[in-house]
C-alpha cells in the first residue's frame, strides 16, 4: 500500500473505534480535515489492498473521465489533425512523471481535480458560458462538488475564482451553503465537545508536523517553497506565501473586472493552475494535471507560435527522460536537484502564463469581431 494512502485507510479505522484521529507520533498523520475523517468510514472496513485498488481505480476513471469531458468543451475538436498529435503530445510526456508518482504515493489529487471539474461541467456542455441557461438545479450541483473540493483541502477555496470569473455567483453561494452544512454534519456523529477537540488536534497537527524544512523540501513545488529555495531563505515561506495569495487575488480581480464571457475550459485552467501555483503545499505530482491543462490551455493558442510549444517541449522532455526514464529504467538516482531547482514550478508558471495569454486573446479576438458587428448594426 502506498504509503501516503495508508493514513486515509488507518483514520477510517480510528473513527469507527472511537480513537484520537489526529496523531502527532504517527510517521505519517492525517492532515485532513475532520469532516473529511469522517469519510474515511467508507473504506474502513475493507482490507488494505482491496480499499487501495478501490481508492486507485476510483481515482483514475474518475480523473480520466473529466479530462475527456473538459476537452470536449475546449476547442481540441476543431484544430488540425497535426495541431490536436502536437498538443496531446505535449499533455501526455509532460504529464508522464506526475501522473506515475502520484500513484506510487497513493494521493488524492487526482480525485480533487475530478470533483473541481464535475463542479465546473455541471454548468456547461460547451465553452460558451452563453450557451447555457442558468438554472438553480445547475448551480446546485456545482455547488456540491466544489464544496467536497473545500471540505477536502481548505486551500482549494482558490477554485471559486472560477466561478466568480464566470460569474456564476449562484453556484459559490451553494458551495458556501454545502460547505458549511458538511462542516456542521459530523456534530452528530461525535458531539460538540468532541468534534471542536478534533479541530484543535488538527491544529496542532498542521502546526507541530509541518515544519519549515517540511515545507520548503523538494518536493513541495508550490512557488512560496520554490522561491525560499532559490533564494536560500527557508524562513521567508510563510511572507512568500501570504504575498502569492495577494497576487492571485489581484489577478483574479483583474480578469473578473476587465474580460467577460470567457470560454469555460480556459477559465478552468487558468483557476487550477492559480491553486496549483498558490497552495503551500504543492507537491511534485500534482503536475498530473497538467494532462488536461495542457490540452485546455494550447487548444487556445496558436501552435505557429513556436515559443508556445517550444519552452513546455523543452521542459517536458526534461521532466520524462531526467525524472522518469533515467531514474526508473536505467537504474539511475533519481536526479532531486531539479527538484530543488523548482523545474516543476516553473513548468505550472509557464503554463500559467500561456492561461492567461490565451484569456487575454480571446476578449481581444471577441472585442475586434464586436467591433465589426456595429457598423452593420447601424
Amino acid at each position: 500500500m502506498p504509503g501516503d494512502f495508508y493514513p486515509f485507510h488507518v483514520v477510517g479505522r480510528r473513527v469507527l473505534a472511537g480513537e484520537s484521529i489526529y496523531n502527532l507520533a504517527d510517521v505519517s498523520p492525517f492532515k485532513y480535515t475532520p469532516a473529511f475523517a469522517l469519510a474515511m468510514i467508507t473504506i474502513a472496513k475493507l482490507s488494505k489492498t482491496l480499499a487501495w485498488w478501490i481508492w486507485c481505480v476510483g481515482s483514475v476513471s474518475l480523473f480520466c473521465y473529466s479530462t475527456l469531458r473538459l476537452v470536449g468543451i475546449s476547442s481540441f475538436e476543431k484544430l488540425t489533425p497535426r495541431r490536436q498529435f502536437v498538443i496531446a503530445g505535449l499533455a501526455a510526456v509532460s504529464a508522464w512523471h506526475g501522473i506515475i508518482e502520484h500513484l506510487s504515493y497513493g494521493q488524492a489529487d487526482m480525485l480533487l481535480f475530478g470533483l473541481f471539474a464535475l463542479s465546473a461541467l455541471a454548468l456547461t456542455h460547451s465553452s460558451n458560458p452563453q450557451d447555457e441557461p442558468k438554472n438553480n438545479t445547475q448551480s446546485l450541483k456545482a455547488g456540491f462538488w466544489l464544496s467536497l473540493c473545500w471540505i477536502s483541502k481548505p486551500p482549494s477555496l482558490v477554485l471559486g475564482s472560477y466561478f466568480l470569473i464566470q460569474r456564476q455567483y449562484r453556484a459559490l453561494g451553494w458551495a458556501i451553503v454545502f460547505t458549511l452544512l458538511f462542516l456542521f454534519l459530523p456534530i452528530f456523529y461525535w458531539g460538540p465537545s468532541t468534534y471542536l477537540s478534533l479541530f484543535a488536534d488538527w491544529f496542532a497537527v498542521l502546526r507541530d508536523r509541518q515544519p519549515i524544512e517540511f515545507l520548503t523540501g523538494n518536493l513541495n513545488q508550490g512557488f512560496a517553497a520554490s522561491m525560499a529555495r532559490w533564494t536560500d531563505r527557508p524562513e521567508s515561506f510563510g511572507t512568500i506565501f501570504k504575498l502569492s495569495i495577494l497576487a492571485a487575488l489581484a489577478i483574479t480581480g483583474v480578469i473578473w473586472r476587465k474580460y467577460r464571457s470567457l470560454p469555460r475550459s480556459t477559465t478552468f485552467a487558468f483557476s487550477y493552475l492559480l491553486y496549483m501555483c498558490v497552495t503551500p503545499l504543492s507537491w511534485r505530482w500534482i503536475t498530473c494535471a497538467w494532462l488536461p491543462v495542457a490540452f485546455m490551455v494550447f487548444s487556445e493558442l496558436p501552435i505557429k507560435s513556436r515559443i508556445t510549444a517550444g519552452a513546455f517541449l523543452v521542459y517536458a522532455v526534461l521532466t520524462l527522460f531526467l525524472q522518469s526514464l533515467v531514474a526508473k529504467q536505467f537504474g539511475v538516482t533519481e536526479p532531486d536537484w531539479l527538484s530543488g531547482w523548482g523545474l516543476y514550478t516553473v513548468g505550472t508558471l509557464l503554463l500559467f502564463a500561456f492561461a492567461i495569454w490565451a484569456l487575454h486573446r480571446n476578449q481581444k479576438t471577441q472585442a475586434r469581431r464586436e467591433s465589426e458587428q456595429l457598423p452593420l448594426r447601424q
